[in-house]
C-alpha cells in the first residue's frame, strides 16, 4: 500500500464531509447575522484551503485496522479530530503572534484577535456537534467522548507547557519530550487512533498497541516539524522561516545546541532566541550553530529511532490489513520527510 496515495484518497472523502458540514453552519449563521456568517465562512475557507488530514486519517485507519465496516459513519465521525486541530492551530497562531498559516494570513489577521479566539472556540462546538449527530450507538459514542475530552485537555496542557518554556531558565530534554508528547504526540496520533479503535468496538489491547505506536510517532512528527520550522522554506512550511526563532521556541534543536555552546557563541545564541528584530543573517548563524553542535543530527537520529519504535509496535500485531498497512506506510513517510 502507498500510504500517501491512500491519505490523498481519504482527504477527498473527508473534505466532502467537512464542506457539507460547514455549508450547513453557513446557512445557520445567516439566520443570526451577516457578521456571524462571515466568521463561519473564514473558518470554512481555512479548514478547506490545505492540510493533509493526518489526524482524522488516524481515526479512520485505526477503525479499519480494528475491523470497522461502516465507511459512511467513520468518515463523518473523523471530522472531530479535524475540528479539534483547527481550534488548536487558530489559538496557537494567536499565542505565537503568527502572521501566516498554510501560506495565507492567520485567522486573527483576517478577523482580529477577539473574533479569532471565538472562531477557535466555535470549532470546539462543531466537534461536539459531530458527536451528537453521529450514527454510532450511544454506548460507543459515550466511550469516544471520554477519549475526545481527554484529548482536548491534553492538547491545552501541552500548549500551556510550551507557552511557559521560553520563560523558564532551564528547559532540559526531558521537559521538551513531555511538551512534544502532550502538544503533539497524543492529540495528533495516539488519541485519534484510540477514537477509531473505540468506534470499532475494539479491545483494550488494541488501544494499548496504538499507544505504543502513536506516542513515539507523534513525538517524532513534532521533532521533524521543528526541524522544518528552523530549516525549511516558507513556501513549504506555510509560515515565515524565522518565526520559531523570533518566538523563542525552545525545541529539541535549541536545547541540544545550548548544551554544547560556550562563551560568546552561547551568549549570542540566547540573545537571538525570542528576538523580534533578528534578521535573515541571524537565522543563518543560528542554523550554523545548530548544525555545528550536532543538535540537528541528534534530533534527526532520535526521530528515526522513535519512528522505528512505532513501526515495531504494530508490525507483528494482528490488525486488519488495510489499516495496518497504512500505519506502517505513513510512519515510513514521516521518516522520509525533508526540509
Amino acid at each position: 500500500m502507498n500510504a500517501i496515495s491512500e491519505l490523498k484518497k481519504f482527504k477527498i472523502k473527508i473534505d466532502k464531509e467537512l464542506e457539507k458540514f460547514l455549508n450547513g453552519k453557513l446557512r445557520e449563521s445567516e439566520k443570526i447575522d451577516p457578521s456571524a456568517r462571515k466568521m463561519v465562512k473564514i473558518i470554512k475557507d481555512f479548514v478547506l484551503r490545505a492540510g493533509k488530514r493526518l489526524r482524522p486519517a488516524f481515526v479512520y485507519f485505526a477503525y479499519k485496522a480494528c475491523g470497522g465496516k461502516d465507511e459512511e459513519a467513520i468518515i463523518y465521525a473523523a471530522q472531530v479530530s479535524e475540528f479539534l486541530h483547527t481550534m488548536a492551530i487558530i489559538h496557537d497562531d494567536i499565542i505565537d503572534q503568527s502572521e501566516k498559516r498554510r501560506g495565507k494570513p492567520t485567522i486573527h489577521k483576517s478577523l482580529g484577535l477577539n473574533t479569532a479566539i471565538l472562531a477557535g472556540d466555535l470549532c470546539f462546538v462543531f466537534a461536539d456537534e459531530v458527536f451528537t449527530r453521529s450514527t454510532f450507538e450511544d454506548r460507543i459514542i459515550k466511550k469516544a467522548r471520554k477519549i475526545y475530552n481527554l484529548s482536548r485537555q491534553e492538547v491545552i496542557f501541552g500548549q500551556y507547557l510550551d507557552v511557559l518554556a521560553p520563560e523558564e531558565k532551564r528547559v532540559d530534554e526531558e521537559k521538551i519530550m513531555k511538551i512534544l508528547e502532550y502538544k503533539s504526540g497524543k492529540y495528533t496520533i495516539e488519541r485519534p487512533l484510540h477514537l477509531g479503535a473505540v468506534l470499532a468496538n475494539a479491545s483494550q489491547k488494541d488501544s494499548e498497541v496504538f499507544s505504543c505506536y502513536g506516542i513515539p510517532l507523534g513525538i517524532a512528527f513534532q521533532i521533524q516539524d521543528d526541524i522544518l520550522g528552523m530549516f525549511g522554506q516558507e513556501r513549504k512550511v506555510g509560515k515565515p522561516i524565522d518565526s520559531d526563532l523570533k518566538e523563542g521556541k525552545k525545541t529539541l534543536l535549541v536545547i541540544k545546541a545550548l548544551e554544547k555552546l560556550k562563551g560568546e557563541e552561547k551568549k549570542k545564541f540566547l540573545s537571538l532566541l525570542g528576538n523580534k528584530n533578528c534578521h535573515l543573517e541571524d537565522l543563518e548563524w543560528v542554523r550554523r550553530m545548530i548544525k555545528k553542535t550536532g543538535a540537528l543530527d541528534y534530533s534527526r537520529e532520535l526521530a528515526k529511532i522513535l519512528i522505528k519504535k512505532a513501526n515495531k509496535a504494530v508490525k507483528n500485531y494482528p490488525f486488519q490489513k488495510e489499516g495496518k498497512q497504512y500505519l506502517l506506510g505513513i510512519a515510513d513517510y514521516m521518516l522520509s520527510r525533508k526540509y
